[in-house]
């Protein structure tokens, strides 16, 4: 069922009740909890740092986190991509974060060679919010 012009990624209780020419089905029907669509995140991760280099493949990073209304759907976490110049950005590698992480170690780094590094918050759709970019 579709239910026009609903705002983003609201909470809705359901119950669907049976009728038919006798009646009311005589079974209580489950309510259970659905949410109108997501959407693109309304903000990025700000502020994302690096902290300290822990050694030539490693190096603690951190973020200031989104605010929940902002997250428009269902909050998965938080996602850092790495990749070097010399890959280019189509070639990252990921680290998956939990959501109430705003600091990670990240061992992904090539030494001798430029380096992105990048945070998004993670959902179970749409990912197109970058946070700055940081170069090393």
């Amino acid at each position: 069922m579709l239910i026009p012009n609903q705002p983003t990624y609201q909470r809705y209780r359901i119950k669907v009740v049976a009728h038919n020419e006798k009646g009311e089905a005589n079974v209580a029907a489950e309510e259970v909890v659905g949410y109108s669509g997501e959407d693109i995140p309304a903000e990025s991760p700000t502020n994302f740092t690096l902290r300290e280099v822990v050694g030539p493949r490693s190096a603690v990073v951190s973020w200031n986190p989104v605010s929940p209304e902002s997250i428009r759907g269902e909050f998965k976490g938080y996602k850092i991509q790495t990749w070097t110049e010399e890959s280019g950005e189509e070639k990252f590698r990921e680290i998956i974060m939990r959501s109430d992480s705003t600091r990670s170690l990240v061992q992904s780094f090539k030494p001798f060679a430029v380096n992105y590094a990048r945070v998004l918050v993670r959902k179970f759709y749409f990912y197109q919010f970058f946070s700055k970019l940081f170069k090393s």
